[in-house]
C-alpha cells in the first residue's frame, strides 16, 4: 500500500513510499507471522516492520506495525510500536485501560467485549452493533496482544487466550475470591479514589529538576508492566532454559522487577487451570497433563478444526500458593519504614509493589547481597561504607579499558605503599633520592605486568560489577532504607502504601494531615 509520511509522521519510512500490508483472515496467521512484528535478537533479516495490518476487512487498515521514530538505523528492542489506524495514536496501557473503561461506561459488558475480541482473532466480524471508532479500539488491541506483544514474548499467544476467557466467563480470584477479572484492572491498576499503583522505587525526572518519578505498577495482562528496565524477554528465556549458577539463583530465588511478565503469566495459567478442572482432577494433575490442557486451548484458539470447548464451570481457588502476609491492625507500631527514593512507606517488608527482594532474608536490607566485595572496592576507590546505590553509580558506565586503568593505577599505588614499608619501614617523609627510586621500581613493576594477569582481574571486576548490575537499576533506585514513625514519613513526602498499610491507619494518617492543616491555618 501506498504511503504519505507527512500523515504518519515518522512512522513510515520518508517520502512516498510503499509498505507492506497484511490481511489477517484466520487465526493461524499469527503464530505463522511471529516473532517477526519485534526486534528480537538476530532476526533484524526477517523483520516485517513496517506493514499495515487487516484483520476483519481486506480494504481497512486497523493497524500499523512501525518503529517509534522511522528510519531506524539500528532498531533497539521495544523500538516497535502498534498504531491504532483509526487515530495513528500509539497507545500506551493506561490509555488502553481508559478506552475500556469508556466501553463500559457506554453499556457494554466485560463478558461481551471478551468474547469479540476472541471473534476477531479468527476473523469474524461481531454480531455487537459498535460505532466505528469502538471497533477500530478492539480490532487494534487484538492486533497489540496477539501480534506486536506475542512476537516480544512467544508465550502471549496463549495467554492472551487465557486472560480474554477468564474476562468471558466472569471468572473471580484473590484470598476473598472476590476479585474479578476485567479490562479495567487488566491493563493498568487503580485504587477505588483513581490513584495508580506505583513500583516502589524512582528515577531522577527527566522533565523536572531535582524531582523523581514513579513507574506504573501495571496489571493483570503481563505485558503491561512498566519500569523494570531492560532485558525482560532475555531474562524470561533464562528462566525457560533452568540454567544452573548464580543466574539460575538470581532468577529464582530473588526474583527481580524484570520477572513481573512471567510471574504474572503464571499467575494466569494456575487462575485458569482451576477455572478449567474439579478439585479432584487438579490432585491428579500432572506435568504432561497440564501441558496436553494447554495445548488443546492453543487448538481452539488458532485452528478451525477442533470441536473442543472450554467452558470454565469451575473457579479459582480462594488462596492458590503462599500470599504475603497481611499486616493486622495491632501489628502495626510507631514505626514503618521506607525507601529515599521511594514513593511510598510501608509495613509490610515483602509488599508487592517494592521492586524485588530477596525471600530467603525476607527483610529490608537493601540489594545488600549485590555490593561490590572489598577487594573490588579497593581496586575501584570505592569508599568501603558506601551503599548499593553509591557503588552503583560509580560502576555503570565503566567500560574494558576503564576497569583495565583502574587496575594498573591500584596495582602501581599498593606496590608503592608495600615497597615504602618494605624498604624504609613506612617512614612518614622520604628523601629526594629515596623517593626516585620508588617510583623507578614501581614503574618497572607495572611494565612487568603481563597481559593476562591484567585481564584475569578485569575479567573478575567485570563479573563483581555485573553481578551488581543484574540487580537491576530500578531496583537499586529504591534509595537507601530508612526506619521512623509514620509522621517521620509524612514530613519525607512519603504516602502510606496502598497495598500493605492498612485501612485502619490510614485512617490514622488522616487524621494527623487533618490536624497538620489546622496548625497552619
Amino acid at each position: 500500500m501506498k504511503v504519505h509520511d507527512t500523515n504518519l509522521s515518522r512512522r513510515t519510512p520518508p517520502g512516498n513510499t510503499t509498505i507492506p500490508k497484511l490481511i489477517i483472515q484466520k487465526p493461524s496467521a499469527w503464530p505463522a507471522l511471529n516473532p517477526n512484528f519485534a526486534v528480537r535478537g538476530n532476526n533484524g533479516s526477517e523483520l516485517l516492520l513496517p506493514c499495515a495490518v487487516s484483520l476483519l476487512d481486506p480494504d481497512s487498515h486497523d493497524a500499523l506495525f512501525s518503529y517509534s521514530n522511522f528510519p531506524a538505523s539500528v532498531p533497539r528492542t521495544w523500538s516497535e510500536r502498534v498504531y491504532y489506524y483509526e487515530n495513528q495514536d500509539d497507545l500506551n496501557y493506561g490509555e488502553i485501560h481508559s478506552s475500556f473503561a469508556r466501553l463500559l461506561k457506554a453499556g457494554y459488558e466485560e463478558s461481551q467485549l471478551a468474547e469479540d475480541m476472541l471473534a476477531i482473532l479468527s476473523g469474524t466480524k461481531p454480531d455487537t452493533e459498535y460505532k466505528p471508532g469502538e471497533l477500530a479500539f478492539l480490532t487494534g488491541t487484538v492486533a497489540l496482544m496477539f501480534g506486536m506483544e506475542a512476537s516480544r514474548f512467544p508465550s502471549a499467544l496463549l495467554i492472551n487466550l487465557l486472560l480474554l476467557d477468564l474476562i468471558q466467563h466472569g471468572k473471580r480470584y484473590g484470598r476473598t475470591g472476590t476479585k474479578g477479572f476485567s479490562f479495567t484492572t487488566a491493563f493498568h491498576r487503580v485504587t477505588g479514589s483513581g490513584e495508580a499503583l506505583h513500583w516502589d522505587n524512582g528515577k531522577p525526572s527527566t522533565r523536572l529538576t531535582d524531582t523523581v518519578e514513579h513507574y506504573w505498577y501495571g496489571g493483570k495482562y503481563p505485558y503491561a508492566v512498566h519500569g523494570t528496565g531492560s532485558g525482560n524477554m532475555s531474562m524470561r528465556e533464562q528462566m525457560a532454559q533452568g540454567t544452573e549458577g548464580e543466574r539460575y539463583r538470581l532468577n529464582f530465588l530473588t526474583l527481580p522487577q524484570r520477572h513481573a511478565v512471567p510471574r504474572r503469566e503464571v499467575a494466569l495459567v494456575i487462575h485458569w487451570v482451576e477455572s478449567n478442572l474439579s478439585d479432584e482432577q487438579l490432585g491428579d494433575l500432572t506435568y504432561r497433563s497440564l501441558y496436553d490442557l494447554l495445548f488443546a486451548r492453543l487448538g481452539v484458539g488458532y485452528l478451525e478444526s477442533t470441536d473442543k470447548v472450554f467452558d470454565l464451570r469451575e473457579n479459582p481457588r480462594k488462596g492458590t500458593g503462599t500470599h504475603r502476609p497481611e499486616v493486622k491492625d495491632e501489628d502495626i507500631n510507631d514505626e514503618v519504614f521506607w525507601y529515599s527514593l521511594g514513593k511510598y512507606y510501608h509495613v509490610n517488608p515483602s509488599c508487592k509493589l517494592l521492586p524485588g527482594y530477596d525471600k530467603s532474608k525476607n527483610d529490608i536490607l537493601f540489594a545488600s547481597e549485590y555490593a561490590l566485595p572489598g577487594w573490588a572496592l579497593e581496586t575501584l576507590e570505592i569508599p568501603h561504607t558506601s551503599n548499593s546505590l553509591t557503588q552503583y553509580i560509580a560502576i555503570k558506565s565503566l567500560s574494558t579499558e576503564d576497569l583495565r586503568s583502574r587496575y594498573i593505577n591500584h596495582f602501581g599505588n599498593s606496590t608503592w605503599n608495600n615497597l615504602r614499608q618494605d624498604w624504609y619501614h613506612g617512614k612518614k617523609t622520604l628523601k629526594p633520592n629515596e623517593k626516585e627510586n620508588l617510583t623507578k621500581e614501581v614503574q618497572k613493576r607495572v611494565d612487568g605486568l603481563s597481559s593476562d594477569r591484567i585481564d584475569t582481574h578485569v575479567a573478575n571486576l567485570q563479573r563483581a560489577i555485573d553481578k551488581l548490575k543484574s540487580a537491576g537499576s530500578l531496583l537499586i533506585q529504591r534509595g537507601v532504607p530508612v526506619k521512623g514513625p509514620f509522621e517521620t514519613a509524612e514530613l519525607a513526602e512519603k504516602t502510606a502504601c496502598l497495598s500493605c498499610v492498612p485501612q485502619k491507619h490510614k485512617e490514622l494518617v488522616g487524621a494527623y494531615r487533618k490536624k497538620l492543616e489546622k496548625e497552619v491555618t
